[in-house]
């Protein structure tokens, strides 16, 4: 993988300008891993939501958020580095085809174009707790089924049938394929690489969360038989299915932390970020030394600000949540990787100001650079007035505290992606 932040580094140690490009857990990880190399910050920061602009957040070592008109206007032959894996191409779109900026300017540059296309097949691979492997998280969705091995030849003959399907006009012949939303028209590469590699490790849990989408995670060999994450990026490269920048997300199933190959994990991951979702319960110390050096997100679902409810939400002891913020403490000491917490909003159970409040303090306690909002997806169809309301003081709350709130809108419903956006920006 191309190391850009050395190009970064070396650009701004010769007297250049570089102007980072969003707001989001990149940018946070790419400003410690340049200040760390470097002892460098970005020249500024800039970003398209309006609402983002003016402000500071935490991570961003006190660099206002400008706009990208006043970046272009204020450094007329500054660099940009686009700190998003998922808003990349679409924004060297916006500045190389609508703002006519020539391509050398963009540091992370690659050849884009405008096409109706779905954003999964141009963005994800995913191995997922069968062995299957495909494109999208929706059922019943194009896939290479595992009886097949680790195939990735026709997983890229898949990839580019159903691609050229669309460019056709047509949609392709499958049940979740209609009317999704994620066939539309948008920047992507001209030659189609995925950026994020979903590897479902499956793994035994401490845990027993009301909302868990799939409770049989508490069975201990389900990973038998199955491909390694090192097996299938090696598979993948080999097919040149990842693009320069790739993110390796630890998707959930279990308790990532207790899964007994988790140093493999580790040593495959060679990408521009390791998400991980977690419950925070465990201190890893392998871990702990990666983020010292790498791009690792730990994403934990705390989902509460009080040890009653965290008890309630999460099924363990009320001393649980004492030893999650230990543990998120330590790691928030990370050189460059960073923590985030996530609040999962469940009907009646957490929706009231006394778990926000515990849980802001929290955030503030451990350091978290942001926070990710979403609702019990067995409620996403039933957003009742009371939690939007909750959802919305949350969101405030955290922006007078310059922590960074966004939501979380994979659940494939129009309507909730819509009221989530509306509510937290």
């Amino acid at each position: 993988m191309k190391d850009y932040i050395e190009e970064v580094g070396d650009v701004l140690q010769n007297g250049g300008d570089v102007i980072f490009y969003t707001v989001g857990s990149g940018t946070f990880e790419n400003i410690r891993e340049l200040k760390q190399k470097f002892s460098l910050l970005p020249t500024a920061v800039c970003d398209g939501d309006i609402g983002k602009q003016g402000r500071t957040y935490k991570g961003l070592e006190g660099l206002l958020v400008i706009s990208p008109q006043a970046a272009l206007r204020d450094y007329p032959n500054g660099r940009f580095f686009i700190t998003s894996l998922d808003y990349r191409f679409e924004i060297i779109g916006y500045l190389t085809v609508q703002c006519g900026i020539e391509p050398e300017r963009i540091i992370n540059y690659v050849p884009v174009e405008k096409v109706k296309t779905c954003s999964f097949l141009q963005k994800a691979l995913i191995y997922d707790r069968t062995g299957d492997m495909r494109f999208c998280w929706r059922n019943p969705c194009p896939r290479v089924l595992a009886g097949n091995g680790l195939n990735t030849k026709e997983l890229l003959c898949l990839r580019n049938e159903l691609i050229e399907t669309i460019r056709n006009g047509q949609t392709p012949p499958h049940a979740a394929c209609a009317e999704c939303t994620q066939i539309c028209e948008a920047f992507y590469p001209k030659i189609p690489q995925s950026w994020s590699v979903n590897y479902f490790c499956q793994s035994v849990c401490n845990y027993k969360c009301s909302y868990c989408t799939v409770p049989h995670a508490v069975q201990p060999d389900f990973d038998a038989g199955r491909h390694t994450l090192g097996d299938v990026i090696r598979a993948c490269k080999q097919e040149e299915m990842l693009s320069d920048s790739y993110s390796v997300i630890l998707s959930t199933g279990g308790e990532p932390l207790l899964h007994p190959k988790r140093k493999e994990f580790y040593d495959a991951f060679d990408g521009a970020e390791l998400v991980i979702n977690t419950n925070g319960s465990i201190y890893d110390t392998d871990l702990a030394e990666l983020m010292n050096h790498e791009k690792v997100l730990l994403l934990i679902s705390v989902d509460s600000g009080t040890p009653q409810t965290y008890s309630r939400v999460k099924g363990v002891g009320m001393s649980a949540l004492e030893n999650v913020k230990k543990n998120l403490s330590a790691y928030a000491k990370a050189s460059v990787g960073i923590v985030a917490l996530k609040y999962l909003f469940v009907p009646g159970v957490n929706d009231n100001q006394e778990d926000i409040d515990g849980f802001i303090k929290l955030c503030e306690e451990v350091n978290a650079m942001f926070v990710v909002v979403s609702v019990d997806y067995f409620s996403v169809n039933n957003i009742t007035e009371h939690m939007q309301d909750m959802i919305l003081r949350l969101n405030t709350e955290l922006s007078e505290r310059d922590i960074l709130c966004v939501p979380y809108t994979a659940w494939e419903t129009t309507e909730y992606n819509k009221i989530m956006r509306a509510l937290v920006k």
